[in-house]
């Protein structure tokens, strides 16, 4: 993930983002061309693509914060790749959280 302000993190980092800054985040998929990728905010799915090459990148604005449903950790975004019958991974969360 990287910020307006120049910051970067990866899996397990936060982000510290104003309510009114974003963020974007970008996935990179290899091997998992047939599957889709998924997007999840605070749990919930928000997003699904279709992985169409590998190796397969695709970037996601984040829209800031939601500090009405976010957990003491900030807001959490988390990735998974999915085939036609389950999981195939799971990524670990990151966090944009208040200053």
């Amino acid at each position: 993930a990287s910020g307006p302000r120049g910051q970067s993190g990866m899996f397990g980092d936060t982000l510290t983002l104003s309510e009114v800054e974003t963020a974007t985040l970008t996935t990179t998929v290899i091997n998992g061309v047939n599957q889709t990728l998924r997007y999840y905010q605070n749990g919930n799915l928000l997003l699904t693509v279709p992985v169409t090459a590998t190796p397969f990148t695709h970037s996601l604005p984040l829209a800031a914060r939601d500090p009405v449903n976010e957990g003491p950790l900030g807001t959490l975004w988390r990735v998974e790749t999915m085939n036609d019958q389950t999981r195939t991974t799971i990524g670990n969360p990151i966090f944009l959280k208040a200053p």
